[in-house]
């Protein structure tokens, strides 16, 4: 009897993993033939074959509800990121959710929706399958507990591991990557957050000997998202930045192209600002006695992090840096009291901050935080600034962010005018960016930070001494035989600041993801002298 019913349990769930299998296929790519044949067709199988053996009807929707929604998750995930979810970004979800989902504008949404609805459909098929033929199917009692019992075996295993990150394999199923997930969150990443083997790792390095600061106002303007491949100045077919580029060809601006320190903006400015060098420096960070805005206090500069960022956004990295080493510290809130926490402001007031600060009277270090090209990118400039034809690109948004870059030249470049005409002290003024951004290219669907690829990993540095005495460091800069880092940017200013900081040419950078203790992975960025090779 039992073995009668059961193989009606084994066709529905054959045609079930089929289906699945083929939602699979569309959504990653992956030919459908080697779906069909891998491993984990044969993994999902199971579960499938599980879930219609349960008893109760409440219980059985839960069981694929679950599934179902892991599934779909994992897909959206893979629609716009190209990879399965790590899970450091589950972890940020909740500790920073505007990050995370920002993005998702309308363009990106109607990307969601055949997968969502093909999902949502497979879901309502299975309810009115195992109504219709739940006295025809064989059932066995705890029999959900299964997978469950395999999510803790997986989880006690990854807690064993010595890595955080999930191996994930060419063809490999959603389904499992989702459970895999599961497992390596609960088992490895979230005791390990909350222990204090996080806060421990390596020990916080001595600082060099001291040496005579540059005696100038160093101006530090930190973009947010700009990827140099998609720059005029850095010879990026549009002309997104005319003004930098009339500049550079009039050798006033210093252009070198530069490998980030980290996937997303809190660890990379974090590092950034802290000089690390590696993963798990999470007691550096908290000693903080090699913050840049505490080395700039000990020689006698006035410090300021004027941000146009969101209150609430900017906490991630401002609240872990020690602000008694800040003099100034403004979010877009501080700027104009109407903001919420949630709000940002146009870039363009960030000049209007520059112009109130006195730069004739003593040193001043100054760091100015764009939003620059974050998503949503029609967002990010006012409409003025929408200039490129959004018929001429392959993606609707890639010219809002053409635009976004538009208004960055347009935003530096009064800053520029203002530092030449307006001010007479010596000034060292550096662009740099957090991250780069993915634009659909490398023949992938793919937008957006958080992941490693070759686009996130290539962003500008620019640069420009106005009346300084010794430009020893656009010389260092502009000589070094491969793409810049911005690690040694961070070294470089230390330098300037009095630090007698010091590197050595190298044809490969760390690129942290998005945990600073490095949970989630971490990559070898390889370089030439013109652009990011590969990403290992």
């Amino acid at each position: 009897m039992f073995i009668g019913k059961f193989r009606i349990n084994l066709l529905w769930s054959l045609l079930l993993t089929l289906a699945l299998v083929l939602l699979n296929w569309y959504v990653t790519g992956y030919t459908l033939f080697s779906s069909l044949l891998s491993d984990d067709f044969y993994t999902v199988l199971p579960l499938v074959l599980i879930g219609t053996l349960i008893i109760q009807p409440f219980w059985q929707k839960i069981y694929f509800g679950y599934f179902l929604f892991l599934f779909l998750i994992e897909m959206l995930h893979w629609r716009y990121f190209g990879s399965p979810i790590i899970p450091g970004e589950i972890y940020k979800f909740f500790t920073d959710f505007t990050e995370v989902t920002q993005g998702i504008g309308k363009e990106i949404l109607l990307r969601f929706v055949l997968p969502t609805f093909f999902t949502i459909g497979i879901g309502i098929s299975m309810h009115f399958i195992f109504k219709k033929h739940a006295i025809r199917m064989a059932k066995l009692p705890f029999i959900g507990f299964a997978p469950l019992i395999v999510i803790i075996v997986l989880a006690y295993n990854f807690s064993q591991a010595t890595t955080f990150t999930i191996a994930f394999r060419t063809e490999q199923h959603l389904i499992r990557s989702g459970l895999e997930l599961n497992a390596a969150f609960f088992g490895k990443y979230l005791p390990y957050k909350l222990s204090d083997k996080a806060k421990s790792a390596i020990p916080a390095k001595p600082l060099p000997k001291e040496i005579v600061d540059c005696n100038s106002n160093i101006i530090l303007v930190v973009g947010e998202s700009a990827t140099c491949v998609r720059m005029s100045v850095f010879d990026y077919s549009v002309n997104t930045t005319p003004f930098l580029s009339a500049l550079k060809k009039e050798n006033k601006l210093f252009a070198k192209k530069c490998v980030p320190q980290a996937t997303c903006t809190d660890v990379s400015l974090l590092s950034f600002f802290n000089l690390l060098d590696s993963i798990d420096q999470y007691e550096t960070v908290l000693a903080g006695k090699q913050l840049l805005f505490k080395l700039a206090k000990d020689h006698g500069y006035k410090t300021y992090f004027i941000t146009t960022q969101s209150a609430k956004g900017s906490t991630h990295y401002l609240g872990q840096m020690n602000k008694n080493f800040i003099d100034v510290v403004k979010t877009s809130k501080d700027i104009d009291p109407s903001k919420g926490d949630n709000d940002n402001c146009y870039d363009e007031v960030l000049l209007k901050e520059l112009e109130g600060i006195d730069l004739e009277s003593g040193k001043n270090f100054v760091v100015l935080q764009m939003y620059g090209s974050h998503e949503n990118y029609s967002e990010r400039y006012p409409s003025a600034f929408s200039r490129f034809d959004k018929s001429k690109y392959p993606f609707p948004q890639n010219a809002d962010y053409d635009n976004t870059l538009l208004y960055t030249d347009h935003v530096l470049n009064g800053m520029i005018q203002h530092l030449q005409n307006k001010s007479k002290a010596p000034v060292y003024f550096f662009y740099m960016s957090d991250h780069g951004e993915c634009q659909g290219e490398e023949g992938e669907d793919i937008f957006g930070h958080l992941m490693f690829r070759k686009n996130v990993a290539s962003t500008p540095l620019l640069m420009m001494p106005i009346r300084t005495q010794n430009d020893s460091a656009m010389k260092r800069i502009m000589d070094y035989p491969y793409l810049f880092s911005n690690y040694f940017l961070s070294l470089e200013i230390a330098r300037l600041l009095g630090y007698d900081f010091r590197y050595k040419a190298r044809g490969n950078y760390l690129m942290n993801g998005v945990d600073l203790c490095g949970m989630d992975g971490y990559a070898w960025v390889i370089v030439n002298d013109s652009c990011v090779l590969d990403i290992r």
